[in-house]
């Protein structure tokens, strides 16, 4: 495909350099009489290819910051105008995906490619799921062999929760990629809660759910309920069942003189037939982190078929760090140990987001594996804060005027307005009066304040813009917003 880039002076060099490291044959350059690529417009570009002698091209790609029709410049020279990425470094990605690719005239190509390669990447693992050969299933859901690892999301304290809240949980839960549900069962709980957290669960869901309790008597009401899952058995558990259902998986769990052999062992010879191990993941503790993995390798080593259970929340509750990065790593870490089920209860609010980022770092590990590659570069990622490619940045000019500053307030005759965010993802601004603007973005909120003719002085403009980005901002990264505060 022979393409012609077109791009302005002061971008020129860049583009020239995306374009050589592309290491595509067929691209040209063509640097308008404009400094800026994106006011290049259809006027211009027609004036420019007027002057080349050379017009044998199949595309021609400008700026993907460019609003213009070029309806004109296609019907004059018969030659299709797409959009380009939006920042000229990014045309190294994008070159080489022309062919698999159809480009649009109002989307920016780097937008466009990346929304391909996700779905690309989730089709890969979607294909390599459907293939794969598990050690057993739970409702149609693979369980270890060489499937992807399940993300198991516990309810803390389920049984305390009444019918809708629970509900609201579980859907939270499987809507950000949960493949099983645990309910956690709190110590004063009986046989009549455990039953109705299972019932409750039931009706709004159709992936496994587990019962997450030592007390045997429970086990038996979650079961009866009709669970699929139970955590966990350890050796005095055992002692107290008198049979295990052959349909139900159980997590088999050390405990004090009964090392995790000797149990799974045990829970064999009772007639459990779906067994899941756990040497327990911990960070601080009897053994630590690094111990706890010694653990799982030195498991792995004897035992190279039975699922494993890997507790990550046991780590990232503990940890004060952001949740997203040590949930990747510990992924990573569970995928080369084998493991099958990865944990977490998403309890504290530093930890929200983490059924998500589990789900994403399990999906992310197939694809290392299919593709022979790291985990990066796989049309899916877990940056949130960091980025891959910095966009270019200016020097500051010594010819600025410093900023200052300045305690200036007055009221605003036309009202104020008080922000705040929503659970279920608004941004709010409340007026003085008491009518409101709900969007899911700042400009929604503040487009509409201006349409109704909602303020009267510049800097309370300012302000509003500054607490509203702010708004969507804490939306974005799943945290919690209040107005004038430190983000």
């Amino acid at each position: 495909m022979k393409v012609l880039v077109v791009t302005g002076r002061l971008a020129r060099s860049e583009v020239i350099k995306a374009v050589r490291d592309a290491h595509i044959d067929g691209i040209e350059v063509g640097v308008l009489d404009v400094d800026v690529a994106a006011f290049i417009n259809s006027k211009k570009l027609i004036s420019y290819l007027k002057e080349r002698e050379n017009l044998d091209f199949d595309m021609i790609l400008v700026s993907g910051l460019i609003t213009s029709d070029f309806s004109e410049v296609e019907e004059k020279f018969s030659i299709p105008v797409r959009l380009g990425p939006k920042h000229a470094y990014d045309l190294r990605y994008v070159l080489p995906l022309l062919g698999e690719v159809e480009l649009s005239k109002e989307i920016p190509a780097c937008v466009l490619l990346a929304e391909h390669m996700r779905k690309r990447a989730l089709d890969d693992v979607s294909s390599y799921e459907r293939d794969a050969v598990p050690s057993f299933t739970l409702r149609n859901v693979k369980i270890g062999g060489n499937s992807r690892m399940k993300v198991l999301a516990e309810v803390v304290d389920a049984d305390k929760l009444d019918s809708h809240e629970l509900c609201e949980k579980v859907r939270y839960f499987v809507e950000n990629g949960a493949d099983m549900i645990d309910l956690g069962i709190s110590f004063d709980a009986d046989e009549n809660d455990v039953k109705r957290c299972v019932k409750h669960v039931r009706k709004v869901v159709g992936c496994p759910v587990s019962v997450d309790t030592l007390s045997p008597e429970l086990i038996l009401a979650g079961v009866e309920a009709g669970c699929d899952l139970v955590l966990s058995i350890n050796n005095n558990v055992m002692d107290e069942l008198e049979e295990f259902e052959e349909s139900i998986a159980y997590v088999v769990v050390p405990d004090n003189g009964h090392g995790i052999m000797e149990n799974l062992e045990k829970a064999r010879s009772m007639g459990a037939k779906k067994l899941i191990a756990d040497p327990l993941l911990e960070i601080k503790g009897s053994k630590g982190l690094v111990k706890s993995i010694q653990d799982y390798i030195e498991f792995r080593i004897r035992d190279k078929k039975t699922p494993l259970f890997f507790g990550v929340g046991n780590v990232v509750e503990l940890f004060d760090a952001d949740s997203v990065g040590m949930n990747a790593v510990l992924s990573a870490i569970g995928y080369e140990l084998g493991v099958s089920i990865l944990f977490t209860p998403e309890y504290s609010p530093k930890t929200r987001g983490s059924v998500r980022e589990l789900w994403l770092s399990s999906c992310m590990m197939v694809l290392s594996k299919i593709r022979n590659t790291p985990p990066k570069d796989l049309g899916i990622d877990l940056l949130v804060l960091k980025e891959k490619r910095r966009r270019p940045s200016l020097p500051s000019s010594c010819g600025c005027v410093e900023g200052v500053e300045r305690d200036i307030w007055r009221r605003d005759p036309k009202g104020s307005y008080t922000i705040n965010i929503s659970d279920d993802g608004y941004i709010i601004a409340r007026h003085t009066d008491g009518w409101c603007v709900r969007g899911r973005s700042a400009k929604e909120v503040y487009d509409t304040i201006l349409e109704r003719d909602g303020i009267s002085y510049i800097e309370h403009a300012l302000y509003l813009g500054k607490e509203l980005a702010r708004a969507e901002l804490a939306l974005k990264l799943g945290r919690s917003y209040a107005q004038d505060d430190i983000f």
